[in-house]
């Protein structure tokens, strides 16, 4: 299905944000100036504005108008339902560093669909509160056939519109079904890296999630796992009850 004139727009602007031409704070286009370049309606123009800003790409800055964000985020491992924006519990983060092909723990390999003793890329981010206190280790593993095609991966600069969308970009691969595994452990199991990079103590509670994005002949988009330390494991739900 061709994209809609909103998102060719969207996409140049991603485009602009990858090659550097909108570089981190600077002001995007307006609507009105957006509408003349494409020969839209200002509506068409605002719907593409609005798809930036619900992934977090860019802010709007009141009485300014948008601009490219300084401080990207991104969500923990899952949490991708359809209808959910990329700000949907999303935090800072940065790249732990510099992504690279590594054989990934049997499990990962399973649900990429790769041999055992295949190697993947693995880009690893540090998801943390505004004031630095690291919350998340995640690390997203992509299989050489599908890194091969993406050179924004390869890179530990964010990536504009994150690395799905950089990846049916780029090889037309378009999840249509995430599998979210959650199990939980403590911080003593975990690699001695991320362990330190949270700052747990051994007997800390850790939440494990195994996110999967496949296509519909289950290709595998991304595999992602997530660390969850200390009180953000937690989980805690209030709800009404009847007797």
């Amino acid at each position: 299905m061709a994209p809609t004139l909103h998102e060719q727009i969207t996409g140049q602007l991603r485009e602009q944000m990858e090659d550097g031409t909108l570089p981190p704070g600077a002001p995007v286009p307006s609507s009105r100036a957006l509408a003349d370049q494409w020969g839209c309606s200002r509506v068409t123009a605002s719907d593409a504005l609005r798809a930036l800003a619900r992934d977090g790409q860019i802010l709007d800055r009141k009485g300014l108008g948008f601009f490219v964000t300084d401080t990207p985020v991104a969500r923990p491992a899952g949490r991708r339902a359809a209808g959910t924006a990329r700000v949907d519990g999303a935090l800072p983060f940065k790249i732990l560093g510099r992504p690279g092909y590594r054989v990934p723990p049997p499990h990962v390999a399973a649900a990429l669909g790769i041999a055992e003793d295949e190697e993947a890329l693995a880009r690893i981010r540090l998801l943390h509160l505004p004031g630095g206190e690291p919350v998340s280790v995640v690390t997203a593993w992509f299989a050489r056939s599908v890194a091969e095609r993406c050179e924004l991966l390869h890179r530990t600069a964010p990536i504009p519109g994150g690395t799905t969308r950089h990846i049916t970009a780029r090889t037309g691969l378009r999840p249509v079904l995430g599998r979210d595994v959650t199990t939980p452990t403590v911080a003593a199991d975990l690699a001695a890296d991320v362990r330190t990079a949270l700052g747990l103590a051994a007997e800390a509670a850790v939440l494990v999630v195994l996110h999967i994005a496949q296509t519909a002949d289950d290709t595998a988009v991304v595999v992602e796992e997530g660390f969850t330390g200390g009180g953000f494991a937690e989980r805690v739900d209030e709800y009404p009850m009847d007797v």
